[in-house]
């Protein structure tokens, strides 16, 4: 389960959340275990949530550590000190 989750939903890098989610459920519509005649079909619908799940997860990471570095760029470091005046930027 180390391939790449945007890979193995055939898309791209910058596939943003709601294309994650459309791209899955067709995906799996056609590999479920219960409409697929393929053997291998109950393996490939784990790797297929797998991947989205995996997916998902690196998109939302990605949202957040944006919305952080958003948040330190337009604080000025006057709004960022403790009151003890220490820089509270010192371990980012």
């Amino acid at each position: 389960m180390g391939d790449c989750p945007f890979a193995v939903l055939g898309l791209n890098r910058s596939a943003n959340e709601t294309q994650i989610l459309k791209t899955w459920r067709k995906l799996e519509l056609a590999h479920h275990p219960d409409k697929s005649t393929d053997p291998n079909a109950i393996e490939e619908s784990k790797r297929l949530n797998d991947a989205k799940d995996r997916a998902i997860g690196m998109v939302r990471r990605q949202h957040e550590l944006e919305e952080h570095l958003k948040y330190l760029k337009h604080h000025t470091s006057e709004e960022l000190k403790s009151p003890s005046g220490d820089d509270l930027r010192q371990g980012v």
